[in-house]
């Protein structure tokens, strides 16, 4: 659609935002008084308001801009955004786009949505930036789209039925680079728990008898979520198959099916890292609530992606971790960091060496670690952050030392922060030695064992001391 001018582009975009424009010049001037028994009302900014549905192509088109989806036209973006049911609307004062969910993933009422911003940026909640947010309506619950034998996108049921190999990924944006990127036979399905948390036990029905590949991001969270969701539907899908890492393995922000397609790679050779993955026994399956036990009686926040020091279940219910679990979380988290050297904590942060003084800066590290900042409720029987700081710095690996230099033969019990160069044949040791022009033989091997000195591995006080003079 065209828009003719100003006037034009502003009732276009007062349509989709859901404003009433005045009808007149003298309806925008401002009433000096309010009448009796008028009251001021507030605008809603926390209910999704979606735009008419002849208005919804130019936001789509305008996130569409914002992603970089290889070998395909923004026009071919838009019409699979509005296949899969996506929506366009304003909500926390932000236009946005909405990826809608439903309990089991099949046809039925939309219990929540995806949201993002129409313009690509984050959204700015409480001081923090996040790229995603969700709008829930009555509980967490599943995308699921596919291409039916002809090539048409379906969803939900029609994309079940159709397909008989599920691939699951982490986010709308991976389902939508999947989905653009796949021939018919696949169905692809996401989460609106994203990778910190698993979904409801009881709404993988989806799942049954379908073979299962899960795709997590590369990073610590993704494949942990990964690991979760494989588990969680092994009982129920005839096949489960956990796929390794696309990219190589980061903390956080990891790679992910976005980048493999928008590097150029293809669908064939997704393939194949697929068929290497790992099938997950039914073995492993993740218990199931019993028929007719109750929610409660679960945790509401089994794994929240973070340390903490306990959990949380039914209404005010707190089952609190005893110290020896606070620490075995964190060295599973974080790969038994930071560790200790002569008392004090340190952990090395790619060519540097950098030692923890305080609680705060210790639960900060570990914060950027798991990607999370750390859980801990003030709660009788529950141990502080100040006492997991303090158990810690006691349980910690341990070193006598911190070392910047290779020795030859290491040193007993002491962390080296650097790479031990490969073995050479000598000859650049006789190029410097050559450049001293040492008198005699005796000068020149007591050079050479003065230039060996300080990378040898001798404990404090057995180094000599070495003067050089010249005449």
């Amino acid at each position: 659609m065209g828009l003719g001018g100003y006037i034009d582009a502003v009732k276009y975009w007062a349509e989709v935002a859901g404003v009433e424009l005045p009808s007149s010049p003298a309806g925008r001037k401002k009433s000096a008084k309010k009448t009796d028994g008028e009251k001021s009302e507030k605008t809603d900014f926390t209910t999704f308001k979606p735009c008419p549905a002849q208005n919804i192509r130019l936001p789509l088109m305008f996130w569409a801009r914002t992603k970089r989806w290889a070998c395909y036209e923004r026009a071919v973006v838009v019409e699979t955004l509005r296949a899969i049911g996506c929506e366009a609307g304003r909500i926390w004062g932000e236009t946005c786009i909405a990826f809608p969910v439903t309990e089991s993933g099949a046809d039925g009422d939309v219990v929540g949505r995806m949201l993002y911003r129409t313009d690509g940026h984050d959204f700015v909640y409480k001081k923090r930036s996040e790229k995603t947010r969700y709008d829930q309506l009555s509980g967490h619950g599943f995308l699921i789209v596919g291409r039916d034998t002809e090539g048409k996108i379906v969803r939900g049921s029609a994309a079940l039925a159709s397909c008989e190999v599920i691939v699951w990924v982490e986010g709308p944006t991976d389902l939508l680079a999947l989905l653009l990127n796949s021939p018919p036979g696949y169905a692809i399905a996401t989460s609106s728990n994203g990778a910190a948390k698993r979904g409801r036990e009881d709404n993988l029905t989806a799942f049954a008898g379908k073979t299962v590949f899960i795709i997590g991001d590369a990073d610590n969270a993704g494949q942990a979520g990964a690991e979760r969701a494989a588990k969680s539907i092994a009982a129920d899908a005839a096949r489960v198959v956990l796929v390794e890492p696309l990219y190589e393995l980061t903390e956080n922000h990891g790679k992910d099916v976005r980048d493999w397609f928008d590097d150029g790679k293809t669908f064939e050779a997704l393939q194949e890292v697929m068929q290497r993955g790992r099938v997950v026994d039914a073995s492993e399956a993740t218990p199931k609530r019993l028929a007719g036990e109750e929610a409660a009686s679960a945790p509401d926040d089994e794994d929240c992606g973070c340390v903490s020091n306990g959990m949380q279940f039914g209404e005010g219910g707190f089952l609190a971790a005893t110290m020896q679990e606070i620490i075995d979380d964190i060295r599973k988290r974080t790969g038994d960091w930071p560790r200790n050297a002569g008392g004090k904590l340190f952990y090395v942060d790619g060519e540097r060496v950098k030692f923890i003084a305080a609680c705060s800066e210790f639960w900060a590290f570990i914060g950027l670690k798991t990607g999370r900042p750390a859980k801990f409720l003030r709660t009788a029987g529950a141990h502080t952050k100040e006492e997991g700081y303090s158990a810690w710095r006691a349980a910690a690996t341990s070193y006598d030392a911190v070392e910047l230099l290779p020795h030859s033969p290491p040193l007993a019990n002491h962390y080296y922060a650097t790479a031990t160069p490969e073995s050479g044949d000598g000859t650049t040791l006789e190029r410097l030695l050559e450049f001293f022009s040492p008198e005699t033989t005796l000068d020149r091997d007591l050079m050479k064992a003065m230039f060996a000195t300080p990378l040898w591995g001798a404990t404090g006080g057995k180094r000599p001391a070495f003067v050089l003079t010249s005449e």
